[in-house]
C-alpha cells in the first residue's frame, strides 16, 4: 500500500508487525473483529506478523485463528528482539502497532507506528515514538483497511 500524506511523507507499507498482549489481544485472547480485520489485511496483500513471548501459552490457537506469521521471541530483552525483527523484514516498508515498553524500539524503527491504548494501558514513552495513537486494536487495523484515515490524521 503506497500512501502520499500531504506535508508529511510518502509511505509504502508491505508489512504490518503487531505486538500481541495488550495490543491486539487482551489476556492472550483475540476478539473476533480483530481476527477478521487481520485476516482481511492478509487477503489484501499485507504480510502480517504477530510478535510475542507467548506469555499466555496460546500460540497454537493463534496459528489456527490467524493467517499471520506468529513470531515467538525469547523472554528477556524483548524490545531489542522486536527491533531486530523489524529491521530484518524491512523497517522502511513496515508499520508497527504496539502498546508496551518492549514495543518502544519497534515503534521507533517502523515507517509508520501506531500506539494502542486498550485495557492493559500503554507505556507513556511510546507517545514520543508513535505517529498515531488510537483507543483500540480495531481502530488501528481500520487505518490500513481505510487508508484515507491515515491521510486525515497525518496530513499537515
Amino acid at each position: 500500500m503506497k500512501i502520499n500524506i500531504p506535508g508529511y511523507k510518502v509511505i509504502n507499507i508491505e508489512n504490518l508487525i503487531m505486538d500481541l498482549n495488550g495490543t491486539v489481544a487482551v489476556d492472550g485472547r483475540l476478539r473476533s473483529a480483530v481476527v477478521e480485520k487481520i485476516n482481511k489485511l492478509n487477503r489484501e496483500g499485507f504480510k502480517t506478523y504477530i510478535v510475542t513471548a507467548g506469555t499466555h501459552g496460546r500460540i497454537h490457537e493463534l496459528k489456527e485463528e490467524l493467517d499471520s506469521e506468529i513470531v515467538l521471541i525469547k523472554e528477556g530483552d524483548e524490545a531489542a528482539q522486536k527491533r531486530d525483527f523489524i529491521e530484518r523484514i524491512g523497517k522502511e516498508v513496515t508499520a508497527a502497532i504496539g502498546n508496551g515498553a518492549n514495543d518502544c524500539l519497534m515503534l521507533k524503527e517502523a515507517v509508520l507506528s501506531i500506539m494502542v491504548i486498550e485495557e492493559e494501558g500503554a507505556y507513556s514513552k511510546n507517545l514520543l515514538e508513535a505517529d498515531i495513537v488510537v483507543g483500540s486494536s480495531e481502530s488501528a487495523l481500520d487505518l490500513f483497511l481505510s487508508p484515507k484515515r491515515l491521510i486525515a490524521t497525518l496530513r499537515r
